[in-house]
C-alpha cells in the first residue's frame, strides 16, 4: 500500500471482489473516496479505516458485511456521504458516526 500513498479515489464498484476488506486500506492517508459497493465482500469493516481522516465518501452497500459498524469511523470528521445498506450488520449506527456534522447522505438498514 505504500506505493499508493497519494491515492485519492479508490473506486472498486461491481468488480466481483470477494473476501474481507483489507486492513491496509487504513494506511492510505490521502484517500478521499472509498467505494467498494456491489461486490461480494464479507467479514467486518476494519477499525483501521477510522484513520482515513481525508475521507469524504465511504460506500460499502450491496455486499455481505457483518458485525458492528466500528465507532472508529466517527473519527472521519470530513465524511459527507456514507452508504452501509444493504449488508448484514448487527446493532445500531454508532453515535460517533451520527455526530459527524458534515454528513449529508447516510444510507443504512434497520434489522
Amino acid at each position: 500500500m505504500a506505493q499508493l500513498s497519494n491515492l485519492k479515489v479508490l473506486h472498486l464498484v461491481e468488480n466481483g471482489l470477494t473476501g474481507a476488506i483489507p486492513t491496509q486500506l487504513g494506511q492510505l492517508d490521502n484517500l478521499e473516496v472509498l467505494a467498494l459497493r456491489n461486490n461480494d465482500l464479507t467479514g467486518v469493516i476494519p477499525t483501521q479505516l477510522g484513520q482515513l481522516h481525508n475521507l469524504v465518501e465511504l460506500s460499502f452497500g450491496h455486499n455481505d458485511l457483518t458485525g458492528f459498524i466500528p465507532t472508529e469511523l466517527g473519527q472521519l470528521h470530513n465524511l459527507e456521504r456514507v452508504w452501509f445498506y444493504p449488508n448484514s450488520f448487527s446493532g445500531t449506527i454508532p453515535k460517533e458516526v451520527c455526530d459527524i456534522s458534515g454528513i449529508t447522505t447516510l444510507e443504512a438498514e434497520c434489522q
